[in-house]
């Protein structure tokens, strides 16, 4: 997901914003934070009673309940970076047709053709807003 974040916000030009590279800079730590902690609940591992090797439970417990938290700014943070761009996309027919010359007149980015801005924001869509999304915040 921060990478996502940062291909959106390099390819309509918003990279260079302070607001957004503290919310990158967000992203990548709760990515970060999250393998310190399974790290250091591998490192602090023991064997059970019956000699099986475990974790260290209280920090990985800790990494699961505060993950549950912090996930949901994940998909937001793609919805902010992909404002308007999520809404209306042209689909993979849209592209194949005799709409594409318009296509990639009008919907390229700072950086992407327009085919290459409709498959980045297709992406965006589906892991922010789409019913897969929704899936995978439940889970």
């Amino acid at each position: 997901m921060p990478g996502l974040a940062s291909e959106l916000a390099g390819a309509i030009g918003t990279d260079g914003f302070q607001h957004i590279q503290e919310d990158l800079a967000e992203l990548i730590q709760i990515v970060e934070i999250g393998k310190a902690l399974v790290r250091a609940s591998e490192v602090d591992a023991a064997p059970n009673e019956a000699g099986v090797m475990l974790p260290k439970w209280t920090t990985l417990n800790a990494a699961r309940n505060w993950y549950l938290k912090v996930a949901q700014r994940f998909p937001q943070s793609i919805r902010k970076f992909s404002a308007s761009g999520l809404m209306a996309l042209a689909g993979v027919a849209d592209v194949n047709s005799e709409a594409r010359p318009d296509i990639e007149m009008f919907l390229q980015s700072k950086t992407l053709t327009g085919t290459e801005r409709v498959r980045l924001f297709k992406l965006a869509f589906d892991a922010s807003i789409s019913g897969f999304s929704g899936r995978q915040a439940l889970y």
